[in-house]
This record gives structure tokens, C-alpha cells and sequence, in this order.
């Protein structure tokens, strides 16, 4: 494949070839260009990312007018320069350092931000919109209002390039319209004929079809042994995907598949890279990352008039080729997909709406409401020369904040976090950061907003509810007109923050060891579920005051919330005792009570149906009788419910142990950890467990550790899956680029049987026993004493990078969103991922 590392350039001028009825007039009048050109030593061209595979829209329509494949790359290339001409320095000056220039506005740009504390941003509200205008028109991959600002020769260059085609991919021929899989879908559109026909295009337009299409190499690059070049051949649609081997067969009894989901939408979802999501009832909403600005290879702009003076010192899995690409742009939406009717939409929002965070993390606080912290938000600062070149300087700046959604009226709030002072310090702070452990415990309840700090119980919706009602004086409110609780006030949820990065002084990124609990508190509610919050949050500091077990700092860990109460707590043998010796005395019982003489003063059916008018005076008569009926009405229902009674016998066990969430990998800049981490929310207490994995020689399990950064961990019963990440091998591969010739040709050989190189590794949280992989000494140094054996012949997926994605669980079925993947030995070969994946996973429960 060819090589798409990116290039660097020395300090002399680029004679790049440009498109100069391409290049948008962007200088005001009171800007002068830059003359001579000037790059600076950090300047570098880019390339765009390629699909592994995307969406194509399934539509039968031959009066559309779309693109040819060369029209479509020019329109993107105008467009992306219009796009980085609204963040042009507002004056320009003949400087010959470029980055004396840009340095300069360091602190413009800072106070300027959207993340920072001021709320001044440095575009106007004329040149915001017309940067969404611009995205939308990314989004559409047709012509757009910002060709009629062209010149005429561009808009003839484009009508003269106009034809037919269906989508910028291939043509697609009349027969795929027929088959058995389409033939439905176009029955289904069949009923908006009905309609008037500007109707009937909007109804049609909003259920689009989107189905997958892949490379179709796509198979054989990222398992082995290779597939069929007849893969597709007993396929009803030849665009789907198999979903063999992702899983091994010993774990997968029922066949459980991976396959790219279609979806039905206006539009199709863009492929999104370090963004975040999360479920909220059956729906899924996808927030900030970066986006491609190409939806297609084909119309994929040409980069070669962009210099990028981008971001440095980036941790992992944070990859400067997918950061620093100027054709991946800040994604400023919200997406909304169901995962019932499998229907993409894009929500307009209101209030005080986020800038588009990278690499946040959101969380479910209720059913209605999500809560979004962390993450940063990169700004471009742009410098046009002479020659049309484009010099970009891209920043970083973290998010302080919190951000909540109500996903019933797509409204955001804003919310600032208050640290509460600890120890003898009177005045912290909680650093704005990236990469952090967010886990949410809902429900809990804070009845005291004193100086105390307040006591965690867990309640249910109805008695949260009811505690707002008592402390409201109204159930209706709005914005206007609110009803607060007073000195009083109810916290809804509990969100723990571990870790993650902060930007220094230095521009380089140091990982955090901090732990915080953020308490969202709730001023008053309104009808179905509506609640309102308070404008700032309480961050309380939870440290390490007994020099107990303690994770170290850490960033991208993987986390997930598990429940091991119920195992964890109870002895299986005492528990089989205990519950035969109950079972035997309620049998006894009930023998003793059947073996007592019926009452002769119960009445027959009849007799109590007439004499209904005279129960209250022959109650005295019967109470003995219904004594012993109920009673043993009782047992009977106590010997169904055995479990129910030992719990009763053991709640204040129960009840002190009743959530944890896991903890595992991360790293701390280049250096990748393994370890695995439980965190008790009632206790607030860690406690670490070793991951242990099988030895080829003897069978024996033994401890190594799982280490992984970026990856993303789901709990199915007491399994965990781990998907994507980095292993240390990965790392130092990406990152420490001072290898060459032979021993890199080597060590790339040798990333398949690096521990943690697997892209899906699943492990017992219970034993911390690593499945389905052994290992054996090592011959490959530098990595451990330890290599996996390779697997080829057990048929099992090969080692690929992939990360940069979110996984979202929802009624067993996991969705893979967005990200990069690469196959083992070609790392820096990424490929960018344009469809949504489904792994079914009840099968996955045969582990334990």
C-alpha cells in the first residue's frame, strides 16, 4: 500500500502546484499578504486518511445531479480552504518569523477560547454560521450555496463536469435495485406516493437507506487465515460484511456475529475519531471529535496547499497524523441514532451549547439527562501567503467545564465545577482535563448542603422525585421561573473523575493521579422526569488518607461499571448449607401445620357470599382460621424465594457492597500500564487484582498484566471485553520514530505476539484469568519475558490497532462508532471508519 506518512518541510519556500480559481478571496481590505511565502521548520503536509469502509445511500433516483469524482475533490478543496480562511489573523503583516507571528497571539487565543473562562469567542457570530455552513455543505457531498460565490469559470468548470452518478463511489448498477434485499425498502417508499411531492421528497429524503459498502481487501487485511476471494458470493446483498472469526469459536457457540449496521437517515454519520457517546434509553447520541471532511475517497481534497504547524508532545493514543490533519475538522453536532428502528438523526440544539470537545467522556446521570466533562477543543490559527499556501497553527486548549443534555428538549446547560477545600487547603482547583476515568452512580441522595460533607444512600426515581417535590413549591418551572430548594438542595448523581491529562506550562502533557467526586445537584422539577440544575457543581476530593492500595497517575484508562457484590459476598458451600437447613424446617413446618385438624367454623363459599352484610360480626369466629392460611401462604411463598430470605439474613453485606466499577491499563505519557483496579463507590476503597495469562509449557496462570492505552472496556456478566488500544510495542512503534532498516522491519514483525496486541482481549474479573491466549518465553527483547503464541491456526483475528473509537452497549448488542484501524504490521497505514459495527454478545456470557 502506499505510504502516507506525512512529509516535513525545510524553512525554504514550496513551489506547490495550486488551484488558483480554487483559492477563496478571503483578505479584507485592511490586510496585507505575506511576501515572500514563509513556512516555518515545523510545517507539514498532510495526506488524507482513507475508508476502510462507509455508507452509500440507497436511493433510485435518476434526475439528481451529482459530481463527477474530480469535481467532488476540487468542491471539498475549496471548501476547506473557505473553512480555514473564517479563522485568518485579522491583520497579516510582512514578518519574516512565522513563528514569532503566531506566537504573538498565544494569548488572544487563549483568552478567546471557547473552553476558557471567557465566554468571547474570536469568531464572529456571522463567520460562525458561515463555518456551519461550510461543515453542513462537508456533510452533504453536493454543491453547495458557497459555489455561487465563486467566480464563473468555477461554476462552469463544475456544470460541465455534471453527470448522473448515484453516489462519488462507483456506479451502481440497475440490478442491486431488484434484488432481495433492496426490493422491501422500495416497496416501503412506495407508500409516500400518496403525498404531494414536496412532501413525498422530504418524507423519502429522511428515510434514506444507508447501506454498508467495504473495501474489498478488507477481510484479508485484518484476519487471518484469508478469506474467499468468493466471500460475497452466497451473500444476498454484496455489501455485507461476514462476521466469522472476530470471535473464536469457543466462545462464540451461537455464532454470534460483527456487522456494519445500516442505517436509515438524511444523512449519513460522518467518520468521527476521538469523539464521545452514550446511551440514554434505546438511543444513542454521539458528540464532538474530529471529523474527515471527505465522506468519500473520492472526493478527498488535496492537501498540498495546507502547511500545519501542529499540535506537539501528543500522549498517547493520541496519533499527530489524525490530530494535525488539516482534513480532519472539529465535528460541531450531535447525533442521535436508535437502536430500535436503526434511524441517524441530527438534532438541532439550544442553550449553552459546548464547543466540539475532543476526546470528552459523557455519561447517563438519569433517564433523561446526560453529563458531559473533560475533553479539549482545538483551535486553528490561519496565515495566507502570497501563493495561496495556507499555514495553519493548531492549539489546545481543556475544557473546565460541565455539560449536561436534555435529550427530550436537546437543550445544554453549563455547569461549573466548585472544588470543596480538603486538608489545609482552603482553595483547590480541578484541573481541566483529558482521557479521565468517568463513571456515574445515579440516584444518590445529599439532603444537606452545609459544610459537612454529604452522606451517599442509593434511591429510586419515584423517591428522588418525591424528595424534589417536598423541597419544591411549585412542579411546573421553566427558566424564567424556577423553584428552588432553599438551603436544601438534591444531588441526582454522583460522577467520579480519576486521572487524565493537563497541559503544562511547557506545552507538554502531564498525567493526573487526582480522584473527585462531582456531585450534580437538582434546584427543582418539572412534569415527565424535567429537571433543573444548579449552575455549579461540587467537586470533593477523595485521597489516599491511609496510605491504602492506590492506582497510580494515568490517562485512557479503560473502565466500565460491574456489579460482584452478590458473588463476592457469599460463600457458595454455607450458602447451599444454609439454604437446605431453611428448606427443611419450613417442610417440617408446613408437615406439622397439615397434619392439624381443619377449623369447622371456616364457612363454605356460599355461605360467606350471603352472609357478606354480617363479616364484621363473625370476625372473631374466623380469625384463627385465616391466621393459619396466611401463615402458611407465607411458607409456601418463602420456599419459592429461598434467596430472597438469605439475602434478608445478609443485607448489611449486601448493602455495603453493592457497586463497583473496574479500572484497567492507561499510561502515563509513553509508558503503558496493565494493571487492573476495582473501586468500591460505597467504601470508596480500591483494590487491585492481577490479570494472569496461560503458560504454553505447564498450564499454569500466571501474573503479566494486560497492558493497554485507549482501549475500551464492556462487561458482559463476569467477563470483561476489551476492545482496540495500544500495546507498548504500538506505542513506541508510533511514537519513538528512531529506528530505521532492519530492527524496525523487525520489531514490526514482531507487534502480533506482543501481550495486549489483540484487538479484542477478554478476561474473568473474578480470577483476572486473560481467555483464549497463552504464552510462551520471548524471543523478540525489550517487551517482557513473555510473547504471545501465535494462533493462526486456531482461526482467530488477527492483532489490528483500533482505537479512537466509542463502544456503546445497549440490550446485548455492542456498537463500535468511529475511530481509525490499521492491520499488525502497518501501523502507520490507518484507515478511518465510515459505518457503525454491531457485535451481538449474549454468547459471550458461556465464559464464566
Amino acid at each position: 500500500m502506499e505510504d502516507v506518512r506525512e512529509q516535513t518541510l525545510s524553512t525554504s519556500p514550496t513551489n506547490a502546484t495550486i488551484h488558483p480559481r480554487l483559492t477563496p478571496n478571503i483578505l479584507q481590505p485592511n490586510e496585507v499578504k505575506i511576501d515572500p511565502p514563509l513556512t516555518s521548520k515545523n510545517d507539514v503536509i498532510y495526506k488524507p486518511l482513507s475508508y476502510l469502509y462507509n455508507y452509500i445511500p440507497i436511493r433510485h433516483d435518476s434526475n439528481e445531479d451529482t459530481f463527477s469524482h474530480k469535481t467532488y475533490e476540487r468542491e471539498n478543496e475549496f471548501l476547506l480552504k473557505k473553512y480555514y480562511s473564517l479563522r485568518v489573523s485579522s491583520v497579516t503583516v510582512n514578518n519574516p518569523n512565522m513563528s514569532s507571528k503566531l506566537s504573538s497571539n498565544d494569548t488572544s487565543l487563549r483568552q478567546n477560547s471557547v473552553t476558557s473562562t471567557s465566554d468571547i469567542s474570536d469568531i464572529t457570530k456571522v463567520d460562525r454560521n458561515a463555518l456551519h455552513d461550510i461543515i453542513n455543505c462537508f456533510l452533504s457531498t453536493r454543491s453547495s450555496d458557497f459555489l455561487q460565490g465563486a467566480d464563473n469559470q468555477v461554476e462552469n468548470l463544475l456544470k460541465d463536469e455534471m453527470n448522473c452518478l448515484v453516489t462519488p463511489l462507483k456506479k451502481i448498477g440497475d440490478s442491486i435495485y431488484e434484488s432481495n434485499c433492496i426490493s422491501p425498502y422500495f416497496q416501503y417508499i412506495k407508500k409516500f406516493e400518496a403525498i404531494n411531492a414536496k412532501q413525498e421528497n422530504d418524507a423519502v429524503s429522511k428515510h434514506t437507506l444507508w447501506m454498508p459498502i467495504t473495501k474489498d481487501y478488507v477481510n484479508p487485511y485484518l484476519l487471518h487465515p484469508p478469506m474467499d476471494n468468493n466471500l460475497y458470493a452466497n451473500k444476498t446483498s454484496p455489501l455485507f460484511i461476514q462476521g466469522l472469526n472476530v470471535f473464536n469459536n469457543t466462545i462464540d457457540t451461537f455464532r454470534g456475529i460483527t456487522n456494519i449496521t445500516s442505517i436509515f437517515g438524511e444523512q449519513k454519520l460522518p467518520a468521527l475519531v476521538y469523539h464521545s457517546a452514550s446511551s440514554c434509553g434505546d438511543n444513542i447520541y454521539i458528540f464532538g471529535g474530529l471529523m474527515a471532511c471527505n465522506m468519500y475517497d473520492q472526493n478527498a481534497p488535496d492537501l498540498s496547499d495546507f502547511r500545519v504547524d501542529g499540535l506537539e508532545n501528543l500522549p498517547p493514543p493520541l496519533i499527530p497524523k489524525i490530530v494535525n490533519n488539516p482534513a480532519m475538522i472539529n465535528n460541531p453536532h450531535l447525533y442521535c441514532l436508535s437502536n430500535i428502528s436503526k434511524s441517524l438523526k441530527r438534532p438541532k440544539v439550544c442553550g449553552q451549547i459546548p464547543p466540539p470537545l475532543c476526546c470528552a467522556k459523557m455519561s447517563n446521570i438519569t433517564e433523561r439527562h446526560l453529563f458531559i466533562y473533560g475533553g479539549f477543543e482545538i483551535k486553528s490559527d490561519t496565515v495566507l501567503d502570497s501563493n495561496g499556501i495556507y499555514h495553519i497553527r493548531k492549539r489546545l486548549y481543556a475544557n473546565e467545564f460541565g455539560y449536561i443534555l436534555d435529550v427530550e428538549t436537546f437543550k445544554f446547560s453549563k455547569i461549573e465545577i466548585i472544588a470543596q477545600s480538603y486538608n489545609d487547603i482552603l482553595y483547590p482547583t480541578i484541573s481541566g482535563r483529558f482521557g479521565q476515568v468517568q463513571m456515574a452512580v445515579n440516584l444518590a441522595s445529599v439532603v444537606n448542603t452545609g459544610n459537612s460533607t454529604p452522606s451517599v444512600s442509593r434511591k429510586t426515581t419515584l423517591d428522588i422525585h418525591s424528595d424534589i417535590s417536598k423541597s419544591s413549591d411549585v412542579n411546573n418551572i421553566d427558566d424564567k421561573s424556577s423553584s428552588k430548594t432553599g438551603s436544601h438542595q438534591i444531588i441526582i448523581s454522583t460522577v467520579y473523575v480519576f486521572g487524565g491529562y493537563r497541559e503544562t506550562a511547557e506545552g507538554t502533557f502531564e498525567a493526573l493521579g487526582d480522584f473527585w467526586r462531582i456531585e450534580l445537584s437538582v434546584e427543582a422539577r418539572g412534569k415527565r422526569g424535567y429537571l433543573k440544575f444548579n449552575e455549579s457543581a461540587q467537586a470533593v476530593r477523595i485521597y489516599n488518607e491511609d496510605n491504602l492500595e492506590w492506582p497510580s497517575a494515568r490517562a485512557f484508562s479503560a473502565s466500565s461499571y460491574v456489579d460482584l457484590a452478590v458473588n463476592e459476598v457469599i460463600d457458595m458451600k454455607k450458602l447451599e448449607n444454609e439454604l437446605c437447613e431453611t428448606l427443611d424446617n419450613q417442610l417440617k413446618s408446613n408437615n406439622k401445620n397439615d397434619a392439624a385438624p381443619v377449623s369447622l367454623t371456616r364457612p363454605s363459599l356460599r355461605s360467606s357470599r350471603s352472609s357478606h352484610k354480617n363479616c364484621n360480626r363473625n370476625n372473631n369466629i374466623n380469625t384463627e382460621s385465616q391466621n393459619e392460611q396466611s401463615s402458611r401462604m407465607d411458607n409456601i411463598d418463602s420456599d419459592n424465594k429461598l434467596f430472597n430470605q438469605y439475602y434478608k439474613m445478609h443485607k448489611d453485606k449486601f448493602k455495603n457492597n453493592n457497586e463497583y466499577f473496574v479500572v484497567q491499563g492507561g499510561s502515563d505519557n509513553h509508558k503503558v500500564l496493565g494493571d487492573l483496579w476495582f473501586f468500591n463507590t460505597v467504601t470508596e476503597r480500591w483494590n487491585c487484582k492481577d490479570i494472569r495469562i496461560q503458560r504454553k509449557s505447564d498450564h499454569k496462570f500466571i501474573p503479566l498484566n494486560l497492558p493497554l492505552v485507549g482501549h475500551t472496556l464492556v462487561t458482559e456478566g463476569d467477563i470483561g471485553i476489551s476492545i482496540g488500544g495500544l500495546s507498548q510495542a504500538a506505542v513506541d512503534y508510533l511514537y519513538d520514530r528512531n529506528v530505521s532498516g532492519r530492527d524496525e522491519d523487525e520489531r514490526s514483525s514482531n507487534l502480533s505476539r506482543v501481550i495486549g496486541s489483540s484487538m479484542v482481549n477478554s478476561y474473568n474479573l473474578r480470577s483476572g484469568n486473560l481467555q483464549l491466549q497463552k504464552v510462551e518465553k520471548a524471543k523478540y527483547p525489550g517487551y517482557g519475558d513473555y510473547q504471545l503464541v501465535d494462533n493462526k491456526s486456531d482461526g482467530v483475528s488477527t492483532t489490528a490497532l483500533h482505537l479512537g473509537c466509542t463502544i456503546v452497549k445497549i440490550r446485548g448488542i455492542l456498537y463500535i462508532i468511529g475511530g481509525v484501524v490499521s492491520a499488525n504490521r502497518d501501523y502507520m497505514n490507518l484507515h478511518i471508519k465510515g459505518a457503525i459495527e454491531s457485535i451481538i454478545t449474549p454468547s459471550v456470557n458461556l465464559f464464566s
